[in-house]
């Protein structure tokens, strides 16, 4: 008797193992839009990447999310973050299902979560005075140039004539504009977006010539792997439209 009640608390331990749930530890859901809503945390970057028109969302990345949710036969809904960090923290919290913000594929951030297929290749941007019309780095040898935290680490080791200057890294590039009217840096390496917003400012923007690529994703919470695969499949179709 003893044996056989042996044999089935063996069986037990096997079935829990084999069987998801019957541990008692909940796992993560295999789609997120399962739900019928698939919610989407976005950053209006006012761009043709984002920008919101009277009818909603517009550019390319909405473009991509709504055939996504019309393809799941889901309900998309957007919520807005004012910048990367506040998109990031949506995903983390699950509030969000997918986040879009012209973002590139950035270590930081593909850590611990899910990155799609790339939809969109874009240069790395050099801001300087608005009356210096240079495209490299070469101007500033042996001088300081900043570089935002979003140029991935992978493009700052591809950064032409970087050698030749002192990096110095921007966790946010908000006082770039000051520090460069103040000659703390003679220049900034950014992304595309960055660039823009300070040209804003009275500074000049342009691709750096020579410069790495880097590849404009989505992210994904961690377990989102057939969500990832539909939108992977989304883009696909997308890019062989253009």
């Amino acid at each position: 008797m003893r044996k056989k009640a042996g044999k089935l608390i063996g069986m037990c331990v096997l079935a829990a193992v084999l069987l998801p749930g019957c541990a008692g530890k909940d796992e993560p859901a295999v789609n997120a839009a399962a739900d019928g809503v698939l919610t989407v945390g976005i950053i209006d970057g006012e761009d043709v990447f984002a920008a919101k028109g009277p009818g909603g969302y517009e550019g390319i990345e909405p473009s991509i999310l709504n055939r996504l949710a019309s393809e799941l036969g889901v309900q998309i809904a957007y919520a807005e973050a004012g910048d990367v960090q506040e998109l990031m923290d949506q995903l983390d919290a699950g509030t969000v299902d997918v986040a879009a913000g012209r973002l590139g594929r950035l270590e930081t951030y593909s850590s611990g979560r899910l990155v799609s297929d790339s939809y969109a290749v874009k240069g790395i941007y050099l801001v300087t005075p608005a009356e210096l019309y240079v495209d490299s780095l070469a101007t500033f040898s042996g001088e300081n140039v900043g570089v935002s935290a979003l140029t991935p680490d992978a493009a700052r080791l591809e950064l032409p004539g970087s050698d030749e200057v002192t990096l110095v890294s921007y966790a946010d590039v908000s006082g770039a504009a000051e520090d460069i009217g103040a000659g703390v840096i003679a220049a900034l390496v950014c992304t595309e977006r960055e660039a823009l917003k300070l040209a804003e400012e009275g500074l000049r923007a342009v691709e750096l010539y020579g410069g790495p690529r880097v590849d404009t994703v989505f992210y994904l919470a961690p377990g989102q792997t057939e969500l990832q695969g539909e939108l992977n499949a989304v883009i696909g179709e997308y890019l062989d439209g253009q």
